[in-house]
């Protein structure tokens, strides 16, 4: 039985990731939402114990949008952002989407375990 390789971190400093189980200590932690690898290893570091990732990926073409302003999810049809917002604030500062209304993202089935030493991709379907 061969090793299970681990990765460069470096290589995923640029990606999302949700968290599927393992401890936060972070009161403005949202389980619904996915951080960067740095924000979990800055986590690993306080808590010293590992947790199981799902790589995600930018979903294209989706219904919906997240306001970082106020930490929602909103139906891009049905919503309120634009003039009606207190807090809306057009990216090129005239007119047009509001530099708050970030894009949604999704799992795309990647799964890693991330520890104090690395990150450790794991078999599709295995379970820790």
């Amino acid at each position: 039985m061969r090793d299970t390789p681990k990765y460069k971190i470096y290589f995923f400093k640029h990606k999302y990731f949700f968290l599927l189980s393992g401890e936060i200590d972070d009161d403005y932690f949202d389980s619904l939402c996915c951080y960067t690898l740095d924000y979990y290893i800055e986590q690993i570091k306080k808590t010293g114990k590992q947790i199981e990732l799902e790589e995600a990926k930018r979903e294209y073409g989706s219904d919906f949008f997240y306001c970082k302003e106020f930490k929602l999810v909103g139906l891009k049809s049905e919503s309120e952002c634009g003039s009606l917002c207190p807090k809306y604030d057009p990216r090129n500062k005239r007119s047009g989407r509001c530099r708050f209304n970030q894009n949604t993202f999704e799992g795309t089935g990647k799964k890693y375990v991330l520890t104090e030493t690395g990150l450790v991709r794991t078999r599709f379907g295995d379970e820790m």
